[in-house]
Formats: C-alpha cells, sequence, structure tokens
C-alpha cells in the first residue's frame, strides 16, 4: 500500500511538527460524511518568531496527488494560526463548516498540513510539502467482496481454457489486487491458478483438463492492504468433453470380405475419459449405444457407408457435460461380402448353399469355375421365381442365400472337384473376393432290388435295397421313385424334389422317403402292370431340418435312375403235372402248376374235361364232361372226386384277381387202367452225367413213374458201363435211395437199379438207365499256396505257411512243405539239392505251416507244398509262393492300455505302449486294430511318433484287438502281443465272442451245441444269428437266426472240420460277426445224409418239421451266385417277414424262421406262404405253425 505520509529530515527546521495521529486517522473508514465537521492535530512550534506559527490545510479527492488533474478539492487551502509552543505540544483543529464545507458519501479523502515556516501556504501547496499527511480517509464502507453473480457456476460444457469473471470488490481503498484459485477438490488440496494476482474481476489464463468438476475461489487486497480471503464461487462447474476423432476404416477406404465388417475405432476423447460412453451412428441411425470401449463391430451389408461416433457424460456428476460428436464425419465401402461355403471348406454338398451379404440390390451374379479366374458358370440370381432357379432368391435381413438345385443345368457339380467361386453386381463393377471350396468324395451306389430293368414279381411290399463302394459312416439316403413310361429328365426329378419339399403332389411323383440310415427301404402301395423309375440320394443330414432330406443338406451324390416293371394281376399258369399225356396211377391225383408272376391276391381254379375243345375268345376248355376244383391261392389242388381208369383228360388252371381271369395252356393226361402192382423201370436222378461226389460213400437216387409203395429195387455199381467189374449189388431196398461205402477216390463209377414186387420177385422191371459219376480225390487233386505268395514282405522271422486243396482230399494222407532261400524258385522241388528245408504233415485237415527256426532277416524265400499219401515220391504238382522276411531288432513292444480284456466306456480310445529294448535307431511306432481275433482287415496306423495314439469313433459293443510295432528304418520288430478290449455297447447290439467248441478242438458227436458269451451287455434286447460252414470263407452256411439265447444246437454233422461265428441284433441294429470258432468233428462220425454236393438247379424244399411250434428249418439251393429274397406272407398276402435278403454263393442253405415277424412279434397259429426269389427262380411253398 502506498503510503502518503512524507517526513522531512531532522536536520531541516520545522515550524510545526506532528505528535500524534490526526483525526481522522490515516486510512480510516466509514466517516460519517453527514456528522462528521472537525480535523484534528496534534503540533509541536519547532521554531519560535515573534509571530505565532501558521499552518495550512487542505482537503481534496480523486488523487492523492494534490497537483494531479484529477484531485478536487473539497475547500480553498484553509490557513490557520497556531500558538507558538516550542518545546511543547498542542492540539490545533479546524472546523469544515467554517468554511463552510461538508464531505461527500462514500468518497476518499486525503488531508494534510502545512507550516508557513517552510512554505507559503498561499502560493504552495505541495503534498510533498506538507509537515503532516497527506492522511486518507473514507467515507465510503470498509472492503467487502462477494461471489454472488460469478461464472462460471453449476455449469457444463465449459471451455478447458474457461474464462472467470467475479464481481468487483467495494468499499475499502482501491485499486484492489485479486487472487484467483481452481481445484477439483472442494478442499482445495492442490490448487491452480494464474501466475500472479490480477487487479481486474476476470481471467482466462489457466488450461484446465476436460470433462472435469471443478471448484473456484477468490481473495481480494485493497489499497490499503486490507483483504478478504478465500470467497468460493457459488456452485461448481464442469469443462467440455474434450475433442476425439475417428481411426478406423479410414475416411474414403474399401474393404473386402470382411467377416465380421471392419471394426469401427475412434480415438477417446481428451482429457479426463471418465463416466464417458459412445454412441455409434451409422448412415445416420444408431447402431451402438452406451459403449465403454472405443470400437464396434457392426454388421452392415456392403455398399457405401458413412459414419460418426457421440461421446457422453455418463459420470452422474452435478453439472454434467452435454455430447459431443466426432470432429469427422467419415465414409468407407464394403464390397460383397462371401459366406457360405467358407474359403478352402472341403466335403461341401454338389448341390451348395451360396451365401453372401445383402448388399441392396436387386440382382446378383454368382460366378463358378474349377480354375481360378475363369467361370464358366455363371447364375443370376434376383427375387423372382425363374425356370431354372428354384426359389434362388432368399432375403434374411443381411444375407443373400442361393441354394443350389437341379433345375441348373450346370448342377449338381462333379464330386471330389475344387471350385472357385465369386459373387458380382452392377454390371460386374462391384465383385467379391474369390473363394475356393471342394466337394464331397466320389461315391458309386449301385440297384441291389430291384435291379435295373427288371421284373417284380412280388411288388408290395417291396424291399429295395443299394450298395455303396465305401463305408457309409454318417451318410444317410433319400429313395425317389417316379411312376412313369419312359425315364424322368433331371428337371423332372428336380420337380419331384419340390412336390416333396413344398408338399405339392405330383401325379407322377410316386414316393419320396428320407432319413434312411441303412441301405434298404421297404415301399408299400406299389401297383402291378406298372413301370417305375428310382434313385438314390445319398446325403449328410446336417441342413436345417433334421431328420429330413432338403436342399441345404451335404448332397454327396444322386445315383443313376434305375427302372423296373411290376407284374401281377390275373397271373397266367403253367400246368406241371401231369402233362404231356402222362399216366398217373391214382384216380384222384394231385395237379400242379406255377407261376412267372406273383400276386397274392390271385385264386385258382382247376378245369377237368374229357375233351379238349374251348372257348375260342377265352381258351377256357367249355365241352366234354367238366369237373373243377378249386385251390384258392395254392399252386396244387387234389382231385376230390375219382376219374374214370384208362380215360384221357384235358385240364387247364383259371387264374382269378378281381374280375380279371386268365386261363392256362391246356395239359393231358391218362388215368392207368392196369390193375395189380406195376414194377416200373426207375429213372436214375443222382449223381449222372458224370457229376463229381465228394465222398466214397455216395448216396445214390431215383424215381419211378408210378405208385412204388409194393416194391423193391436192386442196385449195381461197376467200374465199367457194361457191368463186367460190378463192385456193389444191391437188393431189398424198400426206399428211393440207396447208400453205397468202399469206393475208391479218383475212380469213375456206373450204377443202375430195378424194381420188382415185394413179395413176387418174378414180377420185375427191366434194368434203368446207366448213371455215371466220378468219386473225387486221386491224382485230380492238387494243392494251391494261399499266404504268403507273389514275394510279400513279412514281418516275422518264423512266418505262417498256408495253403488249400482244390479238388477232394480223398486217398491223400498230409503234405510235403519245402522251402529255400534263393532270389529264384528252384526248377525241381523233389530234388533235394535244390531245397534247403522239408517237412511233412501228416494231417489232412492242416494246411498251415509255422516255421519253427528264424529265418534270416532280408532274405527272400521261396517256398512249395505238395499232397502226400504217406509215401513217395509224393504228388509232383507242387504249389509255389515266395515271401521276403523283414525286421530284425531285438526290441520288443509291450502293449499297457487298454489292459487285455478289458471293457471301455468311450467310443474313443487311447493306446498306450512301452519299447523293451534299445530305442537306438527308432523311427516310429505302427498301430493296428480290428474286430477279428486273428486280426483280419485291421485298420493300422503307421508313423507314430508318441507311445500312445488316440482312436475316436469305435463301434459300441464291438470287440477290438490290437497290437504295435515298432520301426527301426530298415528293419522292424515283431508285432507285440494281442491285446483285447470291448466297447460298452449301450443300446447298440454286441459282437459276440466265441465260447465252444472252438481252437480246433476234436468232437465225437455229429449234434454240437455252440455257445457264444457277451463280453458287455446291451441295454437293448438281442437275438442272434449263426453261420456254421465247413470253410473258413463260410461259403454254402449254414444259418440259424434270431436265436433268442447264448447257444445253437447244430446236428447231422460228418467228420471233418467246421468254422463257426456269430452276430447279435436289436430291432435296428445288426452287429459284426464274431471271431471265427473251428473245431474237428471225429472221424467216423457220420450223418443220415450224404456229403452236400454243389447244387446244379434252384431248390425250394418243404420246411422241417412241418407243422412246427417254435421253430422250422426252410432249405434252398443255389447253382449260381444270386441275390436271394425270401419272404414270409399270410394267407391275405400280407408280409410278416423278411429271412433273406443279401447276396449268396452257390450252395445249399438253411435258413431257421422262429415264428417272429419283422417287428420281434410272435405271429399267430396258422397257415403261412414262404416264397423265395434268386434271379429268374421263384418258387412258394406252405408251411403251418400251430401252438
Amino acid at each position: 500500500m502506498r503510503k502518503y505520509l512524507y517526513f522531512i529530515a531532522s536536520l531541516m527546521l520545522f515550524t510545526s511538527v506532528i505528535l500524534a495521529q490526526p483525526t481522522p486517522s490515516d486510512d480510516a473508514v466509514s466517516v460519517d460524511h453527514t456528522t462528521f465537521t472537525t480535523f484534528e492535530w496534534t503540533t509541536a512550534d519547532a521554531t519560535p518568531t515573534t509571530n505565532d506559527d501558521q499552518v495550512k490545510i487542505f482537503v481534496w479527492s480523486g488523487n492523492a496527488d494534490p497537483n494531479n488533474g484529477s484531485a478536487v478539492s473539497l475547500f480553498a487551502p484553509q490557513t490557520l494560526t497556531q500558538a507558538n509552543v516550542f518545546g511543547g505540544a498542542t492540539t490545533e483543529s479546524f472546523d469544515i463548516s467554517t468554511v463552510p464545507a461538508s464531505l461527500s458519501d462514500n468518497t476518499v479523502y486525503y488531508w494534510a498540513i502545512w507550516d508557513n515556516d517552510f512554505a507559503d501556504p498561499t502560493t504552495d501547496v505541495n503534498a510533498s510539502n506538507a509537515i503532516s499527511g497527506p492522511y486518507r480517509f473514507s467515507t465510503g464502507d470498509p472492503l467487502a467482496f462477494t461471489m454472488v453473480g460469478a461464472t462460471p457456476s453449476n455449469v457444463g460444457d465449459v471451455d478447458a481454457t474457461p474464462t472467470f469473471d467475479w464481481p468487483d470488490a467495494t468499499g475499502g481503498f482501491p485499486p484492489y489486487s485479486y487472487t484467483l484459485e481452481i481445484d477439483d477438490d472442494a478442499l482445495f488440496g492442490s490448487v491452480v491458478g494464474p501466475a500472479a494476482p490480477v487487479t481486474v474481476s476476470t481471467d482466462n489464463s489457466v488450461a484446465l483438463f476436460h470433462n472435469t468438476v471443478y471448484y473456484w475461489r477468490v481473495s481480494v487486497t485493497d489499497d490499503a492492504s486490507t483483504s478478504i480471503n478465500n470467497v468460493t464461487a457459488s456452485d461448481p462447474f464442469k469443462t467440455e468433453i474434450g475433442a476425439f476423432d475417428l481411426a478406423t476404416p479410414a475416411d474414403g477406404s474399401s474393404h473386402d470380405n470382411w467377416i465380421p465388417e471392419p471394426p469401427l475405432t475412434w480415438s477417446a476423447v481428451t482429457g479426463n475419459a471418465i463416466g464417458i460412453v459412445y454412441d455409434v451412428y451409422v448412415d445416420g441411425s444408431t447402431v451402438a449405444t452406451n459403449l465403454g470401449a472405443t470400437n464396434f463391430d457392426p454388421s452392415l451389408a456392403s455398399g457405401n457407408h458413412s459414419w460418426y461416433v457421440v461421446a457422453k457424460d455418463q459420470s452422474g456428476s452435478t453439472p454434467s457435460n452435454s455430447n459431443r460428436q466426432s470432429t469427422s464425419t467419415w465414409d468407407f465401402t464394403l464390397n460383397p461380402v462371401l459366406i457360405n461355403p467358407l474359403n478352402t471348406l472341403t466335403g461341401v454338398s454338389v448341390l451348395p448353399k451360396f451365401e453372401w451379404i445383402d448388399e441392396a440390390q436387386t440382382s446378383y451374379t454368382i460366378e463358378i469355375g474349377t480354375t481360378s479366374g475363369v467361370y464358366p458358370i455363371s447364375i443370376t440370381v434376383d427375387n423372382g421365381l425363374d425356370a431354372d432357379d428354384f426359389n434362388d432368391f432368399v432375403d434374411a435381413g443381411a444375407t443373400i442365400t442361393y441354394q443350389a438345385n437341379e433345375y441348373h443345368a450346370d448342377f449338381p457339380l462333379a464330386n471330389n472337384t475344387w471350385y472357385f467361386w465369386r459373387v458380382t453386381y452392377d454390371g460386374g463393377t462391384e465383385v467379391s473376393e474369390e473363394f475356393s471350396f471342394k466337394t464331397t468324395n466320389d461315391l458309386t451306389i449301385s440297384a441291389g432290388n430291384p435291379l435295373d430293368n427288371a421284373f417284380v414279381y412280388l411288388y408290395d411290399p417291396l424291399l429295395f435295397s443299394w450298395y455303396i463302394n465305401q463305408a457309409q459312416g454318417t451318410l444317410k439316403f433319400a429313395l425317389q421313385i417316379y411312376e412313369k413310361t419312359s425315364a424322368p429328365t433331371e428337371l423332372e426329378w428336380a420337380e419331384a424334389v419340390d412336390n416333396y419339399l413344398t408338399a405339392t403332389p405330383n401325379p407322377f411323383y410316386f414316393a419320396h422317403y428320407d432319413n434312411i440310415t441303412d441301405l434298404t427301404r421297404t415301399v408299400n402301395g406299389l401297383s402291378g402292370g406298372t413301370r417305375y423309375f428310382w434313385r438314390i440320394v445319398a446325403y449328410y443330414d446336417d441342413g436345417s431340418s433334421a431328420g429330413s432330406f432338403d436342399y441345404d443338406d451335404r448332397v454327396a451324390k444322386f445315383s443313376n435312375a434305375f427302372y423296373f416293371d411290376t407284374k401281377g394281376g390275373a397271373v397266367e399258369a403253367f400246368p406241371s403235372w401231369p402233362t404231356g399225356g402222362a399216366t398217373v396211377y391214382t384216380l384222384q391225383p394231385y395237379f400242379y402248376w406255377y407261376t412267372l408272376e406273383y400276386e397274392p391276391s390271385a385264386t385258382f381254379e382247376v378245369i377237368v374235361s374229357t375233351s379238349n375243345a374251348v372257348d375260342g375268345v377265352t381258351g377256357e376248355l367249355n365241352a366234354g364232361t367238366i369237373s373243377t376244383y378249386s385251390a384258392g391261392s395254392n399252386l396244387f389242388v387234389q382231385a376230390t372226386v375219382d376219374l374214370d381208369p384208362g380215360t384221357v383228360y384235358y385240364w387247364q388252371v383259371k387264374t382269378t384277381y378281381g374280375t380279371d381271369e386268365t386261363f392256362s395252356a391246356v395239359a393231358t393226361f391218362e388215368t392207368d387202367a392196369i390193375a395189380g402192382v406195376v414194377a416200373f423201370v426207375p429213372t436214375p436222378s443222382y449223381p449222372v452225367d458224370g457229376a463229381t461226389v465228394y465222398t466214397t460213400s455216395p448216396y445214390l437216387y431215383w424215381y419211378v413213374g408210378g405208385v412204388s409203395t409194393d416194391l423193391l429195387f436192386e442196385v449195381e455199381v461197376s467200374t465199367d458201363f457194361n457191368f463186367n467189374n460190378i463192385v456193389i449189388d444191391q437188393n431189398g431196398i424198400s426206399g428211393l435211395f440207396y447208400q453205397g461205402s468202399g469206393l475208391t477216390a479218383g475212380v469213375s463209377y456206373f450204377w443202375r437199379v430195378r424194381s420188382y414186387e415185394n413179395g413176387n420177385p418174378g414180377n420185375i422191371s427191366t434194368w434203368s438207365a446207366t448213371g455215371e459219376f466220378t468219386v473225387a480225390g486221386g491224382g485230380s487233386s492238387h494243392t494251391v499256396a494261399s499266404y504268403p505268395v507273389s514275394n510279400p514282405t513279412v514281418y516275422s522271422a518264423t512266418p505262417t505257411l498256408s495253403w488249400y486243396v482244390e479238388g477232394s482230399t480223398l486217398g491223400w494222407t498230409g503234405y510235403v512243405v519245402r522251402w529255400v532261400e534263393a532270389n529264384t524258385a528252384p526248377a525241381n522241388w523233389a530234388d533235394p539239392g535244390q531245397y534247403d528245408g522239408t517237412t511233412t504233415i501228416n494231417d489232412i485237415n492242416q494246411t498251415i505251416y509255422t516255421f519253427g527256426s528264424a529265418l534270416n532277416y532280408g532274405s527272400t524265400y521261396y517256398w512249395a507244398v505238395a499232397l502226400t499219401d504217406g509215401g513217395a515220391p509224393v504228388h509232383g504238382d507242387f504249389a509255389v509262393g515266395s515271401f521276403t522276411v523283414v525286421g530284425g531288432s531285438t526290441s520288443t513292444v509291450i502293449p499297457t492300455t487298454p489292459a487285455n480284456n478289458t471293457t471301455v466306456y468311450s467310443n474313443d480310445v487311447t493306446f498306450y505302449w512301452y519299447l523293451s529294448g534299445s530305442y537306438l535307431g527308432l523311427v516310429d511306432y505302427s498301430l493296428r486294430y480290428s474286430q477279428q481275433a486273428n486280426m483280419g482287415n485291421p485298420i493300422t496306423i503307421n508313423g507314430i511318433t508318441n507311445n500312445f495314439h488316440e482312436v475316436t469313433g469305435l463301434t459300441p459293443g464291438a470287440t477290438y484287438y490290437w497290437q504295435v510295432q515298432g520301426n527301426y528304418g530298415a528293419t522292424q520288430t515283431a508285432w507285440s502281443t494281442t491285446y483285447s478290449f470291448a466297447i460298452v455297447a449301450g443300446s447298440a447290439p454286441v459282437v459276440p465272442r466265441i465260447g465252444s467248441p472252438a481252437n480246433g478242438v476234436t468232437i465225437d458227436t455229429g449234434s454240437p451245441i455252440l455257445s457264444w458269451f457277451n463280453p458287455v451287455a446291451s441295454s437293448s434286447e438281442l437275438t442272434y444269428d449263426v453261420e456254421l460252414a465247413d470253410n473258413e470263407n463260410f461259403a454254402d452256411a449254414a444259418v440259424y437266426s434270431d436265436l433268442a439265447q447264448l447257444k445253437a444246437e447244430a446236428s447231422n454233422l460228418e467228420s471233418g472240420q467246421y468254422f463257426w461265428r456269430v452276430r447279435s441284433k436289436t430291432n435296428s441294429e445288426i452287429s459284426g460277426y464274431s471271431a471265427t470258432g473251428n473245431f474237428k468233428v471225429k472221424d467216423g462220425i457220420t450223418s443220415v445224409e450224404e456229403e452236400e454236393v454243389l447244387p446244379t438247379v434252384f431248390g425250394l424244399e418243404q420246411n422241417y418239421p412241418n407243422p412246427f411250434n417254435p421253430t422250422t428249418t426252410i432249405k434252398f439251393s443255389l447253382p449260381e451266385s444270386h441275390f436271394v429274397n425270401i419272404k414270409i406272407y399270410n394267407m391275405l398276402g400280407q408280409e410278416v417277414r423278411t429271412l433273406v435278403n443279401d447276396q449268396r454263393n452257390q450252395g445249399t442253405y438253411n435258413v431257421v424262421w422262429n415264428g417272429k415277424d419283422n417287428y420281434g412279434n410272435q405271429v399267430a397259429s396258422g397257415t403261412y406262404i414262404y416264397r423265395i426269389s434268386a434271379g429268374d427262380f421263384v418258387s412258394t411253398k406252405k408251411m403251418v405253425l400251430l401252438k
């Protein structure tokens, strides 16, 4: 504060001196201008004179300097005379009312006293000459200051360098000095502010943080150093949200195939971001709100887009800020975005579903080709239903879908092929990125039943079956059937599927069956006399509708279209007996016929007449004495009234089907007129025509053309045609067969038979025609090497050799096996100098040999085997094989997990093992596993570098066998010990394990009981099928079906080796077969029938027993390999059970029916029809179930 009191140096001589504080005092305030009149002061005279001292008082305002132009005097300077009080003091005063003058309100006044001794008070009024003062006082209020009305206060959106304004101070003594303090803490713990106090009531020099609530206050000091401190604004303020801007995608940028679209990113607001959230706007619309992050992944269609971001204050503070938009609005472009098929995806449907992001266009073009950048297939996709595009434009919001279909000539695509595709629009100016995909692997679908271009006689119901050339896995099938006289076009097949999917009927499309999980389907409702076309669609059921076929399933293959014609109706009958004028020896004969077509609803009637006259239109017998016999649906009937003896009759069969009738051709026969017993000349039936029999005790069969009840027979067998060397001469035979014995293998024989009346040998027939046969064996048989042959690699130093005999083993006692280590086979295996080793096997049934001593690793060996009869020389025809031994490591692989004979409770199994021996040089391991105990058909996994390996997707209920082998590069260890484990079954069927007899055991019965067990339990009820054969390939096997117990009883087995296996079934699934069990029936055990021979004609025998309860056996014969179907029907023609529906080789088979239907239900007592169909062979018989 300035002081206006000037002191005169003491070396000067003053007339008067101020001795005490004057009144009003210096810097006095609130002097009452209405009452104040008198100034007072105290002086002392320093220089006595003759005259009294004179002083001058001067009072002014406006400026401290009275000579300043702004100074305003209250009154003219007044000269006053003071008493001379030298050395003393006196109090002086001046009453302004004498001037007269008065003070003004709220005014600062200055006053001073001058001594006349120092200056002439009349001429020199200068504050510097004053001996006292000037003094300052105010008639106004004391210093006062308030923040009322100060800004900013209780407001947001304040600039981060705000302007602070506050009211001016009042009272006191101007000028004022202001100190500004700002803090984000209401307690002002860390203030900021201007670098120095300011003299005005405003400031904008302080930079603050954005988006922050601040408190502020001001202190004021006047010229008299009076202060009012820390006056705070009534409310805080908040600085505005800081600026921010967009980051990516850049303004004007373009992007191809973002999945998802490019993320939108932006910078955070500058300064304080607490409580800040963001709203995102794309194309003028909000796409996201209240985001805490500075990025967002939108879902946008392709095309041009603009975007910006708005920041919002959601801190909840008071005050708060308004929203702030990003500095810029940017634009970017999304090119067409491809979705499906994914890039480089494999296993894609041959009718792919193409998907891409909608670009708000009305038309797109899909371009497809097998070479990158070359697109010969072009498909226009719009929102119309075009002739070649099935519902091809589906706007699913942000996605466009085109489902390929057969309407388009370029579909289906080729299997196992890489395709490249892209999407364009806007005349091709907008082009997506190119994607690629590979279609599913190729497979072949072949017709099983009915075959292509087949005639079907039993058509309702009809079992359709097909085959594929690979494992089925998860493939499902759809069966599509067209009823047309000509083959449907691809467009018609597509329309048929369209009709199915849209539930729109098609007059030609007969049926569509999907969700087929096996290779068969039974179809009902087919009509007779109709042509049908059918095909199979193989697909993976992973589309939008589980459990049904639709176009978005992965279609693997469309089969070729197959066709067949149904037969039926009033089918034509063909008389079979008696025909051709045959003589019948009964007056109530049976009439037999057959049909080439089957119609279960057809009925038959036999017409017998003494005249062969027929209706000229229908062909019906219509003259003579006529009798009729109704056969119902049977193919035979017996006359119920005696015919006349010695009479020629004519007969035919009438077939009735609804209102339709057909008449067979007319057959003729004659009734016998002779009384008494006739010794008929027999006719040899088997073996004849040089047939080969495989036993030295063959059965000989014949028949007679009449009643043989009172006849006996005599048989002769000779080694020459003229019967000069008869080896068998047997009479008194009562039946129509005879079993010989003691014949010689390899020899041809001739035989004949004649009949004579029992008790009257003179009534004898002539000898029959001569039959001829050869007993197999002898020099016509020879060995065939089976393994190893053609120099395969074997991984054991003690390999096993195997062979079989082509022909009969009759007359032979065993085998001679020889071998040599060489690169070429010996020229003469009979020369001891040309082979290294030899052994004799004295068991004709043993067709394997395992080396007892280790062979040399890395060497090639040739081996040979020949038949021997126990003497020398051996059979000259040696069968030759060769192999190379690979290996040499002394290490052994030891399997550990799964442990042997354990149960695993998962379909995914990890195998563990360790190596016993040196790891030096070990390259990797090979793991193999199989469902066969002999490791047949194994799955082998090579190149395993760990001592464990996981295999997934094993079959529930199956038993697996596994081994591991170490690979040392040029050599390998032997395969490890075989371990086995079973997978827990759940509801699946279980692969049974062989119980007894097994392992080549010899038994002394021809009726063994075969037994087995299940290694794990199944929650389903199981039945079993058993195959029993005399060979390892199960050719001509006997089949025991639908067994409920864990055993099967065989019967009538002759001496020899037998092999058997078993599988289990649920109502819907069939397990694989078990391992093979083998046993030997002891020599000397014989059956009541001859050894089975391969049949030369088709045959279906009468079931046995008949009637039956609960099971019966049906025997049938095939002279050649065929697909066989055997079905059982009730008397209404309804299917009850399918017993056989598979391919069978040449042979004789037995199949057992347990009296249950296809669903496992026991059928009722009654008469049933069983029918076989094998190629062109069709036969039907009846059987009776009695309970």
